[in-house]
């Protein structure tokens, strides 16, 4: 029904750490049991159903257990071959106003982004004003959503998930206390454009190949088996080993 290749994710976050695993090196399944070791290798997936509500008042009616908690759910998208370079993720303050948009790829540096960066930020701008804002009750819980903006003579705006601003969701290119998602516009000006307007939004990109933004990739951070990280300098098991080591220096 989806064409023979999906995208699989929970209610919250996607295996993109694991694919690794995967012989395409992408998210592209064909087969439930490309789904299933993708779930099994995720620590993003472990961490959605088993520790997804830590902190919550486990006693009340919400939180891990209690009557409040969503169901889980195993949502299968349409697997679509996206040019990284034209993803971006923009941030949303409580008040439902766009604080900023960071390239979704700070791997590498896209050379047509440059050109095309004034375009780009006018059309996200609108997209906002026109089909998010309105779809959140002002005053609410900051959130981040992903976008595809298509490239061409005509460019064209393709949502592909909302999260929750916090948490496991990355900032990209921005910290969350420049970007300062809870915080409302100061009424005596702070903050705010001419005549009372709130400032735009800043389209942040990695500018140069050797800029100090690229940042190491998801793969860089959990391709690697633990019994590897642990028997590297400061791991567990080099820890374990050296105490040993002292202790038997010691008798």
């Amino acid at each position: 029904d989806l064409g023979g290749a999906v995208t699989p994710k929970l209610n919250w976050s996607s295996p993109k750490d694991t694919t690794w695993v995967n012989p395409t090196r992408t998210l592209r399944c064909e087969n439930a049991d490309t789904v299933f070791l993708m779930l099994k290798a995720s620590d993003r997936i472990a961490h959605d159903l088993c520790h997804a509500f830590d902190g919550w008042d486990k006693d009340g009616d919400e939180g891990c257990g209690g009557v409040g908690a969503p169901r889980f759910t195993l949502v299968l998208k349409k697997w679509y071959d996206l040019k990284p370079g034209r993803e971006f993720r923009c941030f949303v303050t409580r008040d439902g106003a766009l604080r900023g948009i960071s390239q979704r790829d700070v791997t590498q540096h896209f050379p047509p982004l440059a050109a095309e960066a004034e375009r780009i930020q006018d059309l996200l701008e609108w997209f906002h004003a026109e089909r998010v804002e309105d779809a959140f009750p002002a005053g609410g819980d900051p959130y981040t959503y992903d976008v595809y903006v298509t490239s061409g003579d005509r460019f064209q705006v393709r949502l592909l998930d909302f999260n929750p601003a916090g948490g496991t969701t990355s900032p990209l290119l921005f910290t969350w206390e420049e970007l300062s998602l809870r915080e409302s516009p100061d009424p005596a000006g702070e903050g705010l454009g001419g005549e009372g307007e709130v400032e735009a939004p800043e389209l942040r990109l990695v500018q140069d190949a050797g800029a100090a933004r690229v940042q190491p990739g998801e793969a860089a951070l959990t391709g690697v088996p633990f019994d590897l990280v642990d028997a590297s300098p400061g791991g567990a098991l080099q820890g374990f080993l050296q105490h040993v080591r002292e202790t038997e220096d010691t008798q």
